[in-house]
């Protein structure tokens, strides 16, 4: 099921986009004109929370984001997120995304679901390229698998585009 409140954080970019594009997906938003907002810069945490009341126009979920938020961590800024978090629209998922610490955010940790978007343990890894060459109608031998793995840090962004090249090629 879908959470009212979601915060997305790590190193994978690749990881981040994806979990914001399967939450994105789960909102089965076909207005996004109306019902998907994307703050990121200078703005304040009032205007992310009051773009959460708003209600969906023609679709049943409403999308917030607030990308890599560089405002204030003030008292002000952390009742106003905490106060909706303690009350969110169940109408809207407020997502925030990060790729970096971001105070404001780890303090209300536990009030939201949280998408850990750091390196994979390397069992994760293995299933998941495994399963991505397969997506591909193909298969990867585990000295490969293991060589990937190693020849990329570990990093699923990396491993991501040469699972990409591999198969191309």
């Amino acid at each position: 099921g879908l959470k009212p409140a979601y915060f997305i954080f790590g190193e994978d970019v690749d990881l981040l986009y994806s979990a914001l594009n399967l939450i994105e997906n789960a909102c089965n938003i076909t207005m996004p004109d109306f019902n998907k907002v994307v703050l990121t810069g200078d703005f304040n945490m009032q205007e992310a929370i009051e773009s959460c009341q708003v209600l969906p126009i023609m679709d049943t979920k409403r999308l917030v984001v607030v990308k890599d938020y560089n405002g204030k961590a003030t008292d002000s800024e952390k009742k106003y997120l905490q106060d909706y978090l303690n009350n969110p629209s169940m109408d809207t998922c407020f997502v925030m995304f990060a790729t970096k610490s971001i105070p404001l955010f780890v303090s209300v940790l536990n009030k939201v679901e949280p998408v850990d978007c750091n390196k994979m343990s390397p069992e994760t890894l293995s299933r998941v390229i495994v399963s991505k060459f397969g997506s591909f109608g193909k298969k990867i031998e585990k000295a490969a698998l293991e060589y990937l793995i190693d020849a990329c840090s570990g990093s699923y962004t990396a491993i991501s585009k040469e699972i990409d090249k591999l198969v191309s090629y």
